[in-house]
């Protein structure tokens, strides 16, 4: 009987708090206002975090199903379209899925000198086969044309400033008075091209193979030309700084600024 009544009493405790209050059993689990710290140290709330299990569970659901494609015809053609550019209207190429190919740059010229505009291309061009296209005045400002062809290609005061030329193949392209200021051609191949009054100013050439190219004129300032053959190039009155260019080709490009006397 004592038992019992121990019993109940210590119940009886147990369900009033310090200050006499009635209380339930189970403990009271309030919800932090902060819960996780990310790896950038910012703090999520609540919501936050739970909205973003939302988005990872509908995620992990969609990886399973197949990604709906577009039909061929909308997935493998690019349309041309008007853009602005500093104030100004050229006609450009979109293209949603893959490269821009060498037909619709074909098309993109035909149509822009047709309507005698000017026409810029700063999209996907990686691996694009221009060689021997008249590509005269185009704005290639910031395009990718990574491992690109331009094979007798012209491109006389053609626009490639900012753009990615590395692995490009420029060989015995015609690039007079063309804009390549802080344009990367690492690596890019340009034996045998005319280059007389281009803009090479902050351009990455090195590694670059201009082997028997023209660059009369050219400005070359600032531009990097760490192991850039140049062996067989005409450099009269061109603009350049030995800053980056390796030692044992500046005796080559010594010697052809200021050849030695002959013999006779």
């Amino acid at each position: 009987m004592s038992t019992k009544k121990s019993m109940e009493s210590g119940s009886g405790s147990a369900g009033k708090d310090s200050g006499g209050k009635k209380t339930t059993g189970d403990p009271v689990i309030t919800r932090p206002e902060v819960i996780e710290v990310d790896e950038q140290w910012e703090l999520r709330t609540w919501n936050e975090y739970t909205a973003e299990s939302k988005m990872r569970a509908l995620r992990a659901r969609s990886d399973s199903k197949p990604i709906p494609q577009p039909p061929a015809s909308d997935r493998s053609s690019a349309r041309v379209v008007i853009v602005q550019r500093n104030g100004k209207n050229y006609l450009s190429l979109e293209k949603n899925y893959g490269n821009i190919n060498r037909e619709e740059v074909i098309h993109l010229k035909r149509e822009a000198d047709r309507k005698n505009w000017q026409c810029v291309l700063d999209g996907d061009l990686r691996g694009a086969d221009l060689r021997g296209l008249d590509l005269t005045a185009m704005n290639f400002s910031g395009a990718d044309l990574r491992a690109a062809i331009f094979i007798h290609a012209v491109c006389r005061h053609t626009n490639f400033s900012g753009a990615d030329l590395s692995g490009a193949d420029l060989t015995s392209g015609d690039f007079l008075e063309a804009d390549f200021r802080e344009a990367n051609l690492y690596g890019a191949l340009a034996t045998c091209a005319v280059f007389s009054h281009a803009d090479f100013r902050k351009a990455r050439l090195t590694y670059a193979d201009l082997r028997l190219s023209d660059l009369t004129g050219a400005s070359l300032r600032k531009a990097r030309l760490f192991g850039t053959r140049l062996s067989g190039a005409a450099l009269h009155k061109s603009k350049l700084t030995f800053t980056g260019l390796l030692i044992n080709s500046i005796s080559k490009v010594v010697t052809l600024l200021f050849p030695p006397p002959s013999d006779g």
